[in-house]
């Protein structure tokens, strides 16, 4: 079995950019989270992770490509290398596909096997519109306990 490579990536500011074989951009962006959070005191960094396809392909005919996944997995490697980095991934809803979207991110997640960065999850429904959300914090991030706590206040 031979090992996937990542594609190669660019970094600007918090936003990385990379292109596959099939010629699909793909940015991927770490913005301002802390809006999820009532009373997070702000010296506590907390990022919103998105994922955008940058330029209009046919998706008709594209082939599955396990390097996406892999990318993504090595940038959030990347992210995580600082431990009081902390991130929260809300599913778009907009299109009705907010559990697709969970559950790939769910399995590139455990595919990823990275014993210090934990996830939790939470599912609630605002007006008839399910919620899914993730939080992925590192297991040594010296406000974890704060940050999941608060996480799961998000829905109470």
């Amino acid at each position: 079995m031979s090992i996937l490579l990542p594609y190669s990536f660019t970094k600007h500011a918090n936003k990385y950019i990379f292109q596959t074989d099939n010629s699909v951009a793909y940015s991927v962006e770490f913005t301002g989270g802390t809006h999820y959070f009532l009373n997070l005191p702000p010296h506590i960094p907390v990022f919103e992770f998105n994922i955008k396809v940058l330029n209009v392909v046919d998706s008709i005919g594209q082939p599955y490509d396990e390097r996406i996944e892999v990318t993504i997995v090595d940038i959030l490697s990347a992210f995580f290398a600082n431990n009081k980095n902390c991130l929260i991934y809300v599913c778009d809803n907009i299109d009705k596909r907010q559990q697709a979207r969970y559950r790939k991110f769910d399995m590139w997640f455990k595919k990823s096997k990275t014993p210090l960065i934990e996830k939790y999850d939470i599912d609630f429904s605002v007006y008839d519109i399910q919620i899914l959300a993730s939080l992925i914090v590192h297991a040594q991030n010296p406000e974890k306990d704060l940050l999941v706590r608060l996480f799961f206040d998000i829905y109470k």
